[in-house]
């Protein structure tokens, strides 16, 4: 599927998804649960893009 190159956020959870992507380890997202599950999705996305390392 092709990703798209360019998003405007729509909502306040996705000003913080990305506000927080750009943090990248150094945050650590507890609430809100639907937040925390995207970040979740979005590792296992990228392990299974990069490996483990």
């Amino acid at each position: 599927m092709p990703r798209p190159l360019s998003r405007s956020p729509s909502s306040p959870l996705e000003v913080a998804h990305g506000q927080l992507t750009a943090l990248g380890a150094e945050a650590e997202v507890v609430v809100p649960e639907s937040l925390r599950k995207r970040f979740t999705e979005d590792a296992a996305r990228l392990t299974e893009l990069y490996g483990r390392g």
